[in-house]
């Protein structure tokens, strides 16, 4: 992506990725990884394993995995999966990148983590929070702007983080 914000080009079978995963054709999503690469990256550079994580086909994020997907690479926000696995409260593809060792507190080009994008998208649902800080999400990471998930927290819901362990 340029800093204009536009995609960068790329091959339109890599491109096709996302609705072959979003339509399961799995085989030709597999042929075109074996093509271009296990991490190969679209348009707006995210992963395959980023777009089948935004497609919630957790069949195929196992199969990535198994065949040695990298589960930190970043899209062009500096998005990672887990990014995304926060945003949609996605919890068990969570638990299964976590347990796999995604970083739980990798941060994206604004410097925010993964607990930060969950704290801000929770809307009262606090699941995936919970998950982000039983695998040791930094709560202290202060982001471009100043701002620690614990604040936006504390901020947003009058109370404390820690208490969500309790």
């Amino acid at each position: 992506m340029s800093k204009s914000g536009r995609p960068k080009k790329s091959d339109p079978k890599v491109d096709e990725l996302r609705n072959n995963i979003h339509q399961e054709k799995y085989e030709i999503a597999k042929q075109t990884l074996k093509e271009f690469g296990i991490n190969i990256t679209d348009s707006y550079n995210r992963t395959t394993l980023i777009n089948a994580v935004i497609e919630q086909k957790i069949d195929f994020i196992n199969w990535l995995i198994e065949n040695n997907a990298d589960l930190n690479l970043k899209d062009n926000l500096g998005y990672t999966a887990l990014h995304f696995v926060g945003q949609e409260k996605l919890i068990d593809i969570g638990k299964l990148l976590l347990s796999k060792g995604a970083n739980v507190n990798i941060t994206d080009k604004h410097g925010n983590t993964p607990l930060w994008t969950s704290v801000f998208n929770a809307r009262g649902n606090f699941e995936i929070v919970k998950l982000f800080l039983e695998y040791g999400a930094n709560t202290e990471i202060i982001n471009n702007y100043g701002r620690s998930s614990k604040s936006l927290f504390e901020q947003i819901y009058k109370t404390s983080i820690d208490n969500l362990l309790k």
